[in-house]
């Protein structure tokens, strides 16, 4: 087993570019799990609850959001 000397781990600085494609690609997680969370309910049989009638419409949405946030992409 090595040695451990104090000081000797490795610390990865990130540069302002990488800090922002990093929050970018977060957002594009945040909506790809709400569009396949909406999809999932909207073709869910649980009946005709509000939630479901409105999952309808909110997955199309996240969708123009996710393309929105991609159009905006910089690196």
């Amino acid at each position: 087993m090595p040695s451990m000397v104090q000081g000797s781990e490795h610390h990865h600085v990130m540069t302002p570019g990488m800090m922002m494609v990093k929050r970018e690609h977060f957002w594009f997680m945040i909506v790809g799990f709400a569009i396949a969370l909406f999809k999932f309910i909207s073709d869910a049989d649980l009946g005709h609850r509000w939630f479901v009638r409105s999952a309808t419409y909110l997955w199309p949405s996240a969708i123009v959001c996710l393309g929105v946030l991609l159009t905006l992409y910089r690196e």
